[in-house]
């Protein structure tokens, strides 16, 4: 998709007018310096807004320096709104990446394969649901998976696979780092290992935000703390009931060739870098792989991922096991985004996600326009975060 097609989606989209908040809101605190958080800052940083950005460590400390990055509208994003606002933000990826110099996107598709019978139909039933729904998807018989990805081990008892031609994954710090330097350029202000401490209210709405080095006046509030925007809304009265989903990730050292495509497998996927480093898990369940020695557990889990890799592909056997991550992120209680102005707290603009990175470049602009523009975004309804109220 080109540019111009891609804007006039995004000009197509329904607005209506806010009563909660007025046009214009110049200075902005933005808390969270993972990729919701940049990707928001640099999106009204380049509106002309007044942006600080305060991050308590470093960009990426927290779950999306340790995200797989991949972008997707894959079939787990039900119902069709939520899938729908997914394929949006693949396709606003690629005018982000245009945009920004340093973002660096594998645009190699997925390969998604079962040997479940029950699972293939599944598989089956979504992929068609998928192509009804305009979204590129292939039926893979056993001779073009090969063609698709030739390292892969074919199984004799694969039952279904499928192929997802517009998906990718960026390389998740030097992302942050480049939206955030794009950001200041245009004149934010990017604090880091700066931990905000409170937020102000003025006529009961947002006027300041407090840190452990100063007060940050502010006409509005965006909390994009990922895990920690439940405790910091807070503060406020205002309900974020979110769960950690945590899960482990190991990541090859580069020296394997890098795959053409993300795969995911029945009991692990893999996910190409641009870096040519390959990252893989088993998901993120919802439970910790660890019961009392964290570490030894950690470690054993990545162990097990990694050796189920290799041998899954024949091109890892020269990769070797490089790191280990163990990512906390954020899960809104009912699977799907909170985004928007509290209603009992004027200013004050939660944003937070379990697909960070897929719906970053999509959300960061339809932010920038409820923020800026004073006028609420029809797209983003079901996803407010009065709904838990």
């Amino acid at each position: 998709m080109d540019r111009r097609h891609l804007l006039e989606l995004f000009a197509g989209i329904p607005l209506a007018v806010a009563t909660g908040f007025r046009p214009r809101a110049d200075r902005i605190v933005v808390i969270g310096g993972g990729i919701l958080g940049c990707s928001t800052a640099y999106r009204l940083a380049k509106r002309g807004a007044e942006v600080t950005l305060c991050e308590r460590a470093e960009l990426g400390a927290g779950a999306s320096g340790k995200s797989g990055a991949w972008i997707n509208a894959h079939q787990s994003k039900l119902p069709q709104h939520y899938f729908e606002i997914s394929r949006l933000s693949t396709l606003a990826w690629h005018e982000l990446q245009q945009e920004v110099g340093g973002i660096r996107i594998k645009w190699g598709g997925r390969l998604e394969w079962t040997r479940d019978s029950e699972a293939g139909d599944a598989l089956r039933a979504a992929a068609q649901q998928q192509q009804g729904w305009g979204y590129p998807m292939e039926w893979l018989e056993a001779a073009r998976i090969r063609e698709l990805v030739p390292p892969l081990v074919v199984e004799p008892d694969l039952t279904a696979a499928v192929f997802a031609p517009l998906e990718g994954a960026v390389e998740p710090v030097e992302a942050l780092r480049a939206l955030a330097d794009a950001a200041s350029t245009m004149g934010a202000d990017i604090r880091l290992n700066t931990e905000v401490l409170g937020i102000e209210l003025t006529d009961g709405r947002v006027s300041a935000v407090r840190t452990d080095r100063d007060v940050i006046r502010a006409d509005a509030v965006v909390i994009a703390g990922g895990i920690d925007t439940s405790t910091i809304a807070g503060w406020l009265g205002v309900q974020i009931p979110l769960r950690p989903a945590p899960g482990v990730l190991a990541y090859t050292s580069g020296s394997a060739p890098n795959l053409p495509s993300i795969v995911a497998g029945p009991d692990v996927f893999v996910i190409p870098l641009p870096s040519g480093r390959h990252v893989m898990g088993r998901g993120f369940v919802g439970q910790p792989v660890y019961s009392t020695d964290r570490p030894a557990s950690e470690q054993a889990e990545a162990e097990a991922v990694f050796a189920m890799a290799r041998s899954r592909f024949t091109t890892m056997e020269q990769a070797r096991l490089d790191d280990i991550t163990v990512g906390w992120r954020p899960l809104p209680t009912d699977g799907h985004p909170i985004i928007g102005f509290a209603r009992s707290v004027p200013g004050l603009y939660p944003i937070v996600t379990h697909s960070g990175f897929t719906l970053a470049a999509s959300l960061s602009r339809l932010a920038a326009i409820e923020i800026l523009d004073g006028v609420s975004v029809d797209l983003l309804a079901p996803y407010r975060p009065d709904r838990f109220a």
